[in-house]
């Protein structure tokens, strides 16, 4: 198999790695057996540099042609997935519309007035946020 070649394993080695027996490996390269689905799973998820139309249909380049926009996307998808961690460890607090905190365990904290909120980003710059002061009519 041109995969075991170009990664430079053994088909002992590839099994491990698939966390399949080695007879499964014997027998699909013997051509007594084709492979799975689970089978083509767990190679395309061990390599995924791998074009899944060469491994399924022989057609294209062995390798994915990696360009520098998937690579940013990539790495854009990891930044925000980070992002929604953060933000869902933010959520102990609630502001309601009279600008008092509570807790979200509905233990009321002393009546207190925002004077300013400040918002530090990832790249290094902040925001200072300011509520508007409502006026009470009498």
């Amino acid at each position: 198999m041109k995969l075991l070649t170009e990664e430079n394993l053994s088909s002992s080695k590839f099994a491990e790695i698939l966390n399949v027996q080695r007879s499964s490996i014997s027998h699909i390269l013997s051509g007594r057996n084709k492979p799975s689905l689970d089978f083509i799973q767990k190679v395309l998820k061990n390599f995924p540099t791998l074009n899944p139309d060469w491994l399924i249909i022989g057609k294209g380049e062995m390798y994915k042609q990696t360009t520098q926009a998937s690579i940013n996307f990539e790495e854009n998808q990891q930044k925000n997935t980070q992002k929604e961690e953060k933000t869902e460890k933010i959520t102990e607090k609630t502001i309601d519309s009279s600008n008092s905190v509570q807790f979200v365990n509905n233990t009321i904290q002393p009546q207190k007035s925002i004077e300013r909120i400040m918002v530090f980003f990832d790249d290094g710059t902040f925001e200072e946020l300011t509520p508007k002061k409502s006026i009470k009519k009498v």
